[in-house]
């Protein structure tokens, strides 16, 4: 058997404060916290934001950069470098172009995005109460939330209550064969068109480190046009507004021979293509050698509802993420 490995966050609440039930109160404050950060929905001028960072892979952390120039949610342009990987991508209209030098993005690299964007998706979940306490001489209030997407999160939200600060996002995700939590930290807030922007931002999964952020630079500034002009050999993909993203309707997984006490981790990204049928398939990461080869083989043939730009399929590429344990095996 295996476990899906799935991205969450969480933090650890004061054993003495106790849950209210005030459900009004408790979302309120999920807003503010969302508004307060939200330099990517609401920016009305363009910005520029660098960030050097550290990434774990294989257990040896990894330097790497990333530049984003912002003017809208659909038009931006960033550069990513991790080691030897380096990847420029772009959106204009519903139209991204990507132009990198490996078969497929770190995964790393698109949870540093996720970790970039505090307090995006808070609308969506469910707050549940919120309880008190103090930090380092500071008032915290933490909320409890879940996401009706995915039932098997326990959320909980940290925030500076004097600044409405993202202090912590943390989920512990449980009802899978192994159970885990993963937690992100926000620090040093700097002031940027009439927001709080974390400079420092670390993710950790089950205490052990994954990524440290530094924001190095956030200013506005515009963006020159010929960025936007696709490179040769560039991949080209339709990202529209509301976009519906593949859904699996059949997705066999093999069993792998693994040694006692083993556990891998293979991390892939899967081209969905309009008819619902996998086109390519690369792995992103991977502890196994060659099982991931197997896993591999599975994953073409998997079969999808493919993304849909309202009543018209779209060629899209999705991360699967899985955790092989032999614990776990039938």
């Amino acid at each position: 058997m295996i476990s899906r490995a799935l991205v969450a966050i969480i933090v650890a609440a004061s054993p003495v404060a106790l849950w209210s039930s005030d459900q009004a109160t408790a979302k309120n404050l999920l807003e503010a916290a969302s508004k307060q950060a939200a330099i990517w929905d609401s920016s009305d001028r363009p910005f520029l934001i660098d960030v050097d960072f550290t990434v774990v892979q294989s257990t040896a952390p990894v330097q790497g950069h990333l530049r984003v120039r912002y003017q809208a949610k659909d038009l931006w342009w960033r550069r990513a470098s991790i080691a030897k990987f380096e990847e420029v991508k772009f959106q204009k209209g519903e139209q991204t172009y990507e132009l990198r030098n490996a078969d497929a993005t770190p995964k790393l690299l698109w949870e540093l995005l996720k970790l970039l964007h505090a307090g995006v998706g808070y609308e969506k979940l469910l707050a549940e109460g919120d309880k008190q306490r103090f930090e380092n001489g500071y008032s915290i209030d933490c909320v409890k939330a879940h996401d009706p997407n995915f039932t098997k999160a326990h959320i909980e939200i940290c925030i500076d209550t004097s600044t409405h600060d993202i202090v912590s996002e943390t989920r512990k995700v449980a009802g899978y064969s192994r159970d885990f939590v993963e937690r992100l930290q926000f620090a040093d807030f700097a002031e940027f068109q009439g927001h709080r922007f974390p400079r420092r931002l670390d993710s950790t999964k089950d205490g052990h480190p994954q990524i440290s952020a530094t924001v190095t630079d956030l200013k506005e500034s515009s963006i020159d046009p010929k960025l936007f002009e696709p490179p040769p050999g560039a991949l080209e993909r339709t990202e529209c507004a509301n976009m519906t993203r593949p859904q699996e309707i059949d997705h066999p997984i093999p069993e792998l021979h693994l040694g006692p006490g083993e556990t891998i981790q293979i991390d892939a990204e899967v081209t969905v293509l309009t008819d619902g049928s996998v086109g390519k398939v690369a792995v992103a990461g991977s502890s196994g050698g060659q099982q991931a080869g197997t896993l591999v083989n599975s994953l073409r043939r998997w079969k999808f509802r493919p993304a849909m730009c309202g009543s018209r399929p779209v060629v899209s590429d999705v991360y699967e993420s899985f955790e092989f344990d032999n614990a776990m095996r039938r």
